[in-house]
């Protein structure tokens, strides 16, 4: 509801195609004197026996108008949501009248003659919504890669501003595309700046937070995130709705890596993963005790980082770990564990001594045959040591 006295003629409201404006028209007849009406014997109050209406100019074909209510004072509604024919200026002019009729029961009261009030226009400015907008920066929407840990709660702030002050915002996955398995958008607040700090490119703001805990199976997530905004419109107005604000963002999660929750012990932890405690606790050098009951929010090693040589296979290095296709797959988001890597791609490994072998396929080989394998200089490779122990037996 707009209060029309600040935005009379040469002012203007504002407004978007698709969004409802209402005025409400209020008038009052000021007159309390005893009044004296030709050919009525007597006198009566003038205030008390008025009625107050209304007269308009011409209107919007879709604008709609409320019953006068009361008498004196007295009030009419309008309500009007232009769609995108009605983009440009409107003039809307309103003025008030009274009529004033003798007191009593009898037919054929005379009326006295009626006043009009000084007519009074607003000027409405209909444009075209633009979609709602991302506010990028270190205290809004980041736009630069954000690291993310498997178990560990990611909060990240979204924020979009609109010039519409009447937009309810809403921001979600770009259409055709998901957030992250167990990922969520939540709006947590909405706010219409005050008179004084709308500026013609923002006068509402809207906060979401992307929410995310990274499963334990997405170890070396790294994808291009992509979120839209737009506004609700109303139903009824076809072509108001603007094409959506796009923003993306890098989120990648650690390999290898894992907060731990309050009250976690490495036993419990080592299960998540399929690794026992053993090779867990020697890979936290940190952990004084294997069975101590470590403090939420500690970040652990739960693999080895494998830094891959051009051509390698990860089937190949899940045989030469002694780990399964399953295992593998696991600690390594979306990995292909039948595509050749390239130089310094990496892996999370849990090397088991048991079942892993005993020798790299690249013994015997002398290092300028390797390098020439491997696509580097001889000055690159160290040697590879050929244990002479047989595999153990089990």
């Amino acid at each position: 509801v707009t209060d029309i006295q600040g935005s009379l003629y040469p002012y203007y409201i504002r407004i978007f195609a698709g969004f409802e404006l209402k005025l409400e028209l209020h008038a009052l007849d000021m007159q309390s004197k005893k009044v004296l009406i030709a050919g009525y014997e007597g006198v009566y109050d003038d205030h008390l026996f008025t009625k107050v209406g209304f007269t308009v100019g011409r209107m919007p074909s879709t604008a709609k108008f409320t019953t006068v209510h009361n008498t004196n004072p007295s009030q009419m509604d309008l309500a009007w949501t232009p769609c995108s024919r009605d983009v440009g200026r409107h003039t809307l002019c309103f003025e008030a009248s009274d009529s004033h009729q003798a007191q009593g029961d009898m037919p054929n009261r005379p009326f006295a003659p009626s006043a009009a009030s000084q007519q009074k226009c607003v000027q409405v400015l209909v444009e075209q919504e633009e979609a709602p907008h991302f506010i990028v920066g270190a205290a809004a929407t980041p736009d630069t890669p954000q690291m993310c840990t498997m178990g560990k709660p990611t909060q990240l702030k979204v924020k979009v501003g609109s010039a519409n002050c009447q937009a309810t915002m809403l921001v979600s996955a770009q259409a055709g595309t998901q957030l992250p398995e167990g990922a969520s958008l939540q709006l947590i607040s909405s706010v219409r700046k005050q008179q004084s700090d709308i500026s013609p490119e923002i006068c509402a703001t809207a906060e979401f937070h992307l929410i995310w805990t990274p499963l334990l199976t997405q170890g070396g997530f790294n994808k291009t995130v992509c979120l839209e905004a737009n506004s609700m419109h109303a139903v009824g107005c076809s072509g108001t709705k603007p094409t959506p604000s796009v923003h993306c963002m890098q989120l990648y999660v650690q390999r290898c890596r894992y907060t731990m929750q309050l009250d976690q012990q490495l036993q419990e932890i080592a299960g998540l993963f399929d690794v026992d405690w053993m090779r867990l606790w020697s890979l936290n050098p940190t952990l004084l005790h294997p069975d101590y009951v470590i403090y939420g929010g500690q970040n652990i090693m739960i693999g080895h980082l494998y830094s891959a040589l051009r051509n390698e296979m990860p089937r190949e290095i899940a045989k030469r770990m002694g780990m399964s296709d399953v295992q593998m797959r696991a600690l390594n988001y979306e990995l292909d564990i039948s595509a050749s890597l390239e130089a310094g791609d990496e892996l999370c490994v849990v090397p088991n001594s048991c079942y892993g072998a005993v020798k790299s396929k690249y013994s015997g080989l002398d290092l300028s045959s390797l390098s020439a394998y491997l696509g580097r200089t001889a000055a690159d490779v160290h040697p590879i040591e050929v244990s002479q122990h047989a595999p153990p037996s089990h």
